[in-house]
This record gives structure tokens, C-alpha cells and sequence, in this order.
């Protein structure tokens, strides 16, 4: 047996950032929690990074409209 540490990195994915008004920064995409391409970017990214966790919390409801609400 080896006695060699290691260590698994995850990633817990928030469209925005995990900041609650990451949203509201003028470089953010308002509609990142809808595009499918920017969660498989972010998935990638973390993968080529050596991540060996990739996770999106389930949520009740995703808003499509009136972003800026």
C-alpha cells in the first residue's frame, strides 16, 4: 500500500459566479443559468484543470424572462 496523499478537486457550478449579485457585474451573461454552451465551457475548463468533480445543484425553476428582476 502506498502511502502517498492525494487530494479530488470538484467544482460546484453557479452560472454566475457564487457571489448573489455576480449577476449584476457588466461583463456577466445575464442568460448564463440558460445556456447549455456555457456550463459545457465551464465543464471543460475544469476538466482540462484535472477536476475529478463537475456538479449543478438542482433548482426548483430557472428564470428565462425579465433577467433583470
Amino acid at each position: 500500500m502506498s502511502d502517498a496523499k492525494t487530494m479530488s478537486l470538484g467544482l460546484l457550478m453557479h452560472a454566475t459566479g457564487a457571489h448573489p449579485a455576480s449577476w449584476l457585474h457588466p461583463d456577466t451573461k445575464a442568460d448564463a443559468s440558460t445556456d447549455i454552451a456555457h456550463y459545457v465551457r465551464t465543464a471543460q475548463t475544469a476538466e482540462a484543470a484535472k477536476f475529478d468533480l463537475f456538479f449543478i445543484a438542482d433548482t426548483p425553476a430557472a428564470r428565462t424572462s425579465n433577467l433583470h428582476a
